[in-house]
């Protein structure tokens, strides 16, 4: 990949802009196969695989991505299964190729800022903020509890549309989930080149950036 810059659409008003991204050809688990002009990631091979994207996001002002996991560890449940990171990483990550069920951005010992759909405080769930070990579970209020006793309350699920919502300036992160605010939940102390990435763990499961209209 050679990284031009994405293209940017602005929300009218002084809102984020929209960058026009797609995934990376080559920072990505080798199992993943691309498709959809390069948007839509679809896992293969072994699970807990990452694909990053092609583009940086703009070095200045705030960007809104979206992203949908399309299927998760099983296509008749909303939840997706746990262990699907999603965030920015460092442009100085560079190992996507071994990165798998074993060693993924959970274990990553620098580099990557972002949170998984359980919220779970575990050693391969939870929130990163850039430093891997770092065990933190999301705030009670990102959470969404739907009171059912099988099921734990999550941070996003399949079909959710994810918004990463960075800050260049301040250099934070934050999340929106289905257009709202995710609250408590500001990740900050990024560097000053970040790519998009995501981890559709398990096999046959799908990402998507979703491109502005």
């Amino acid at each position: 990949d050679v990284a031009f810059g994405p293209r940017i659409r602005r929300r009218p008003g002084f809102g984020p802009s929209r960058p026009q991204l797609t995934w990376s050809s080559t920072h990505k688990g080798g199992g993943i196969v691309l498709s959809d002009a390069e948007t839509l990631a679809t896992a293969g091979g072994r699970e807990g695989q990452v694909v990053r994207s092609a583009e940086p996001l703009p070095a200045t002002g705030k960007h809104l991505v979206d992203i949908v996991y399309e299927k998760g560890c099983d296509m008749e449940d909303r939840f997706l299964g746990a262990c699907y990171f999603t965030g920015v990483v460092s442009a100085d990550v560079d190992t996507f190729r071994e990165m798998d069920g074993d060693e993924n951005l959970a274990h990553l010992a620098h580099g990557f800022w972002g949170i998984d759909d359980s919220g779970d405080g575990g050693e391969t769930t939870g929130v990163r903020r850039g430093k891997g070990g770092e065990l933190e579970r999301a705030p009670i209020a990102a959470l969404v509890d739907l009171g059912e006793e099988e099921r734990a309350p999550w941070v996003f699920q399949r079909h959710d549309r994810l918004g990463l919502l960075v800050d260049m300036d301040e250099r934070t992160l934050t999340f929106h989930r289905n257009g709202d605010p995710i609250p408590s939940l500001v990740l900050g102390g990024l560097p000053e080149e970040v790519y998009v990435v995501a981890t559709p763990y398990n096999t046959g499961s799908r990402v998507r950036i979703v491109q502005s209209d």
